[in-house]
């Protein structure tokens, strides 16, 4: 098997020679590092009308299907996971400068659903039993061509990495400013000592959209939260009162129901292909009449982003150091077989007044931590978008 690649040192795809040579430069536009932003979508805010997008979300899960799909650019979406990722897709590509850098015959979103707790016959319930994670945290991991990886050693990242919430329970999604040493072989975390200086810890809101550098390190990590997922589903059952007529999908509701989107710019992962609606498994909102299209049906999935900006950051500064502080706690995760990640001095109890769908920046320092924050709070329609990405 040959493969041609056109990657700039950090594993990022580039644009093909015959493309405008004078604006190639734009491309790294979609990824410079130190890129983390949220968003919140009201149209996805949970709810009953959400409801087929929920039971999807349990198919896509399935441990008989593909891990990921494909939605080549400019392609019409045939059910509503494709219409998101395409809405996310076209949102991150949006600026114009990109235009003449950007192959479409070889661009398009990777998607995929993560369920916690899985169904019985959900992915990571089958997949792992002891560990915890069935039910809370994903590993420390880079998204990646997964199946170049493990043939060639070869790490090619996309542009762009999203997480898009669809329910408010469940772990925060926890991103670092750390790259890969070397897109050839073990995938080493840069220098440092593997101590973390900067990171954006996400906690879920329905309906919130983060997006982050495609060649960010990143997990689910459960420990960033004050209640075990148990606890908080404890509390949301008491909270759904007496049976009701929805109560349906108010108990699909009660889980951490995550869409992720990856968008690859002039490059398709191996392997990965679009959904196929001929088979066995179908999804919501597939592909009708032009009557039907016409109504307004699915419409909300294709215009998730009209309207909304990104929200501003509020900054708070522990001034003492944290070396000694009582609240200042440490915690180390692995990457892989060998190698470690260690979070030194953390201020949790400052974090976790987050967690009700907060996002949290840290960034250590000599003389201390330095929170930027800002609460999940739902934008309006009328607010412009902010195309200042």
């Amino acid at each position: 098997m040959e493969i041609t690649l056109n990657l700039d040192s950090t594993g990022l795809p580039q644009p093909p020679p015959h493309l405008n040579k004078k604006e190639q430069s734009d491309i790294d536009i979609v990824g410079s590092k130190i890129r983390t932003e949220h968003y919140m979508l009201p149209a996805l805010t949970p709810s009953d009308s959400h409801d087929e997008l929920y039971k999807d979300a349990d198919v896509t899960d399935c441990v008989l299907l593909p891990r990921t799909f494909w939605l080549p650019s400019g392609a019409a979406p045939a059910n509503n996971f494709e219409r998101i990722a395409k809405s996310v897709f076209d949102f991150h590509l949006r600026d114009k400068k990109l235009a003449s850098c950007v192959d479409h015959s070889t661009s398009g979103a990777e998607w995929w659903c993560q369920v916690r707790p899985s169904p019985p016959s959900g992915r990571y319930a089958a997949t792992d039993n002891t560990s915890g994670l069935s039910k809370e945290g994903v590993v420390f991991h880079y998204d990646k061509d997964e199946d170049l990886n493990e043939m060639s050693g070869i790490h090619v990242f996309p542009h762009v990495s999203t997480v898009t919430y669809l329910t408010d329970l469940g772990a925060p999604t926890v991103i670092l400013d750390r790259f890969v040493d070397s897109i050839q072989g073990g995938g080493s975390t840069q220098s440092n000592g593997g101590v973390v200086e900067k990171g954006v810890i996400s906690y879920p809101a329905g309906g919130k959209h983060v997006c982050f550098d495609g060649r960010s390190l990143h997990a689910v990590v459960a420990c960033f939260k004050s209640k075990s997922l148990d606890e908080e589903l404890e509390g949301y059952a008491k909270s759904l009162g007496e049976p009701e007529k929805n109560r349906g999908s108010a108990i699909r509701r009660g889980r951490r129901i995550t869409f992720l989107v990856n968008v690859w710019v002039n490059y398709k992962p191996i392997g990965v292909e679009r959904w196929d609606n001929s088979g066995a498994f179908h999804l919501s909102g597939e592909s009708v009449g032009e009557e039907e299209k016409n109504s307004g049906v699915d419409k909300i999935y294709e215009e998730l982003f009209d309207g909304v900006k990104k929200e501003e950051m509020s900054t708070v500064v522990l001034n003492k150091s944290l070396n000694n502080a009582k609240e200042g706690e440490s915690f180390s995760f692995s990457i892989g077989s060998d190698e470690e990640i260690t979070f030194t001095d953390i201020p949790l109890s400052e974090i976790q007044k987050n967690e009700v769908g907060g996002t949290c920046h840290v960034e250590f320092g000599s003389n201390g931590c330095t929170l930027k924050t800002a609460a999940a709070v739902p934008l309006t329609k009328k607010q412009k978008t902010n195309d200042n990405v």
